[in-house]
């Protein structure tokens, strides 16, 4: 890499790429590449070869606001939107790269001129407006692929150029029925704004963004708006298939710790397989990675996809590339159901792959799953994951993306398992769900390699699950890489090295905070010398009732009081997330529970009008719907689920199902039954009452959030996590072993003020509480 690159690559953490396709050796133009909105071009070049318009129409064109050259002891600013480039001395520039790469990311009081990609959109709507037939989502991305490469190759298209090109057999029959095509032709040709579109470095450099934004326009059904033409505006959810585009700074970063990690220098032939492609984002930035690195040898790449459109788009932005490399690339970019075929052996796996749940399967698809996994339902990206470290050659390397709970589910610990004795990762990332553009899915990053190093250590990446994270933590991770301090710990984000032994031996694999690691491992300490013990030695966490139908099996007061005494009986306030707030229960909503001691009370229809006649009136009409409950309970009026062991009422701890330290509380009266929440019952039957309030001052405290990051899942929206059995069954807690001790009796006294909202020494309390852990 040139120095001077170098040079901007470890001071901002930006990454370059060959700024021009099929850019000359020694041109040294560069797209700085950050993953998110502050790309920008950069020129070493030693003669002014442009004026100033042209500088700004190529950074346009490659859908950045910047292009800047360095011209001797000056560096020239030239922003898409001003008029007048500025000059700034480049020994501020250079002694100041961090508050330069601020400075020019994108202002308020800057200029706001349309961005290529929305510009081809444009026209794009207009194609999809007119061919409003539903099934013609593939029609018109073909007629974009077209438009995109006449404009490039200035119109010289037709059918023997088609291969070439990566398009598809039929284009030009959907083309020649498109009589408004020359219309948008012309209005691509003119461009805006002064700006003439440069498709090379459209695609080049934005072809993600601008076909993850054509893809949800295609497959919008234009037959629900009422609007035509420009004005037409498309909604698409991908979540139905599970699959989700990759961002381009994402699959960037995956892409250049890969090829890093896998020592091509060597090497004379690589072969790259991406089994769940999409418009081909890893693979084309694989290719442009390694072309800019140096990489002579022939590459092999396959893409499969099940989606045709995919694999038009693919074959398209893939043979774009292959003018780069003539005859050492060769492609194998096909429609497959990656789940059912078999894979090559190969060098290098990159995916994201598909989230489908066990249910959205079709039966071959299952079948195919049972013969790799025999137990469980597991979620598709799981089979993918396996099926990838299976294909890998000798030293091979993965990189994907992959749902969080694939770290820390009971479901995928097999998994795991099975996965790092063939390919041990030696990077894992927390991203949180604020990655894909129109999905809210909770991800992490993988990447492993074949026999790994077992005793060394994996970097991890944690980022708190909060908006626009993620890619400046994955600039910082490159700046790490080329030699800036680790670990890095931030109040959002932090990098740093774990030995891999301590990883591999947890339950979960789930990065945690720098913060949260040190923390953690005073509490393994604790827990070694038995002044603590886990949650599970002590409570058995009881998963509250499901009813089969909330909407009839529970009711508000209002409809309460109108019962009479009698028909009220049969009815308990519920434990969920609404009568359970800042550690208070209140009766907010009630349960229809007809059980005893000896289990249900209510045995015929007969008995149920007779007993609770107003709520039987109620219920009746939905008979049928009730009995054919997947259960196969025999009374049709009976909860799917009531748990038995809230058939007597009694004294106990519960929870909420979701939420932090606040949705603890004590049920004094015994009266509640847990719907939506948890009940923690205590394994030793002689455990005496107050005790649990003893337990509630620690899980009320603000300390136990910071226990719930480290064994729980965070879910968006700040200090929320998952309180389900699964997770707070691994929390450690104090060991009491006497009933007189100072600091139990003084719990005992804040845990039952907490349970009925009475003001207390909150400091003191939390004081004592961290005291406990070491803090």
């Amino acid at each position: 890499m040139n120095e001077h690159i170098s040079l901007w690559v470890k001071q901002t953490g930006v990454l370059p790429v060959n700024l021009l396709h099929c850019q000359n050796a020694g041109v040294l133009k560069y797209a700085m590449l950050d993953g998110d909105i502050n790309n920008f071009c950069l020129d070493y070049s030693e003669n002014q070869d442009m004026d100033a318009d042209a500088y700004k129409q190529q950074a346009w064109s490659s859908n950045m606001r910047n292009y800047i050259r360095v011209a001797g002891d000056d560096v020239m600013l030239y922003r898409v939107g001003n008029v007048s480039p500025e000059r700034i001395s480049k020994s501020l520039v250079l002694n100041n790269m961090e508050k330069f790469y601020q400075y020019i990311s994108p202002k308020q009081d800057v200029p706001n001129i349309e961005g290529i990609v929305p510009f081809v959109m444009k026209e794009f709507r207009g194609i999809r407006n007119w061919l409003r037939e539903e099934n013609s989502a593939e029609s018109s991305m073909t007629a974009l692929l077209y438009m995109l490469a006449f404009i490039k190759d200035n119109g010289n298209i037709g059918n023997d150029s088609l291969v070439s090109l990566g398009l598809p057999a039929n284009t030009l029959d959907i083309v020649g029925k498109l009589t408004t095509m020359e219309e948008h032709l012309q209005h691509l040709r003119e461009g805006m704004n002064g700006f003439l579109p440069n498709i090379s470095l459209l695609l080049r450099h934005a072809a993600g963004q601008l076909f993850e934004e054509a893809n949800y326009i295609a497959k919008f059904n234009p037959q629900l708006s009422l609007f035509t033409n420009y004005d037409i505006k498309y909604a698409y959810d991908p979540q139905k298939l599970g699959a989700f585009y990759t961002p381009t700074y994402l699959a960037r970063s995956i892409v250049e710790k890969v090829i890093k990690e896998s020592h091509i220098e060597d090497k004379e032939e690589i072969s790259i397989l991406d089994p769940a492609c999409g418009s081909g984002e890893f693979l084309v930035e694989a290719l442009r990675q390694l072309k800019t690195i140096g990489f002579t040898g022939k590459v092999k790449v396959y893409g499969w996809d099940v989606s045709s459109i995919a694999i038009n788009i693919a074959n398209f932005v893939l043979h774009f590339e292959k003018e780069e490399w003539n005859n050492s690339l060769e492609l194998h970019i096909e429609e497959h159901d990656s789940i059912v075929c078999n894979w090559p052996n190969v060098d290098i796996v990159f995916m994201n792959p598909p989230y489908s749940s066990w249910e959205q399967l079709n039966d071959e698809q299952r079948e195919s799953v049972k013969e790799l996994m025999p137990k469980g339902k597991p979620n598709l990206s799981g089979v993918f994951y396996l099926k990838a470290v299976n294909a890998l050659k000798e030293s091979g390397v993965i990189g994907c993306v992959m749902p969080t709970s694939f770290l820390i589910n009971d479901s995928t610990k097999e998994l795991r398992k099975i996965s790092k004795e063939k390919a041990t990762p030696f990077y894992i990332g927390r991203l949180g769900s604020f990655v894909f553009q129109r999905a809210f899915v909770d991800v992490c990053v993988v990447m492993a390699k074949v026999r790994a190093d077992f005793d060394g250590s994996i970097t991890m990446l944690w980022t708190d699950n909060k908006g626009k994270l993620v890619p400046d933590a994955l600039r910082k991770l490159r700046m790490i890489d080329y030699g800036a301090a680790i670990p890095l710990n931030m109040e959002d984000v932090s990098i740093y090295q774990q030995d891999a032994k301590s990883v591999f031996n947890n339950e979960v694999w789930m990065p945690l905070s720098y913060k949260e690691m040190q923390v953690k491992k005073t509490l393994d300490g604790l827990l070694a010398c038995g002044a603590m013990e886990r949650v599970k030695d002590v409570f058995n966490v009881r998963q509250g009732c499901r009813t089969g139908n909330n909407s009839l099996f529970k009711i508000k007061k209002q409809e309460l009081l109108a019962m009479g005494e009698e028909e009220q009986s049969f009815f308990r306030p519920s434990v969920d997330s609404g009568s359970l707030q800042n550690n208070v229960l209140q009766e907010e909503s009630y349960v229809f529970f007809p059980y005893g001691e000896n289990g249900l009370n209510i045995l015929s229809e007969e008995q149920l009008e007779n007993k609770v006649p107003t709520y039987y009136r109620k219920i009746v009409g939905s008979k049928e719907s009730l009995a054919s409950r997947a259960s196969g309970i025999r009374e049709w009026w009976a909860l799917t689920r009531p748990g038995s062991w809230q058939y007597t009422p009694e004294l106990k701890l519960v929870s909420a199902e979701f939420g932090n330290s606040s949705n603890y509380s004590i049920d004094e009266s015994g009266r509640f039954v847990v719907e939506r929440g948890l009940a923690w019952l205590p394994k030793d039957e002689q455990m005496p009452i107050d005790n649990l309030y003893a337990y509630l001052a620690i899980l009320s405290s603000e300390y136990y959030n910071t226990l719930l990051a480290i064994y729980s899942k965070q879910l968006a929206g700040g200090i929320w996590f998952n309180l389900e059995k699964k997770f707070v069954d691994q929390i450690p807690l104090p060991r009491f072993s006497d009933n007189e001790d100072y600091t139990l009796q003084l719990l005992i006294g804040y845990g039952k003020k907490i349970a009925n909202g009475v003001r207390f020494d909150y400091y003191k309390c939390e004081h004592l509480v961290r005291g406990l852990y070491g803090c």
